[in-house]
């Protein structure tokens, strides 16, 4: 466990908020939630940001979707323990805005999720 490295590093931005916790990246105040609560979940063993890199084609074209965070639980190795979770993380009015864009991603992590008995959230 723990062998996931970041796929990509978050760029320093003078127009959203960006920054690290526990020298992990984060690019908005929703990721940056994310990570501290992943940090205070005592079930959590350990979590990676910008885990991995998801192909997909959208439209006949090829793209790359990365996920916020991947992370896994002391127990996600036993039978009825929790799995490992995939997460994106997004504006409920980012998601009404932009559905037509995000939809085509969060299917591609719900399928990459879903493919290495994960859960995607």
């Amino acid at each position: 466990m723990g062998d996931f490295k970041a796929v990509r590093k978050v760029p320093v931005s003078s127009i959203s908020l960006t920054g690290e916790v526990l020298g992990k990246q984060f690019e908005s105040s929703l990721e940056r939630d994310l990570l501290y609560l992943a940090c205070w979940d005592g079930g959590v063993d350990w979590f990676q940001v910008q885990p991995v890199k998801i192909p997909y084609v959208h439209d006949g074209v090829r793209k790359t979707y990365t996920p916020d965070l991947l992370t896994f639980y002391r127990n996600s190795d036993q039978p009825d323990g929790k799995k490992p979770r995939l997460c994106e993380v997004k504006y409920r009015s980012d998601l009404e805005a932009n559905w037509d864009e995000i939809y085509p991603k969060l299917r591609a992590g719900m399928t990459f999720a879903k493919s290495q008995g994960w859960v995607f959230k």
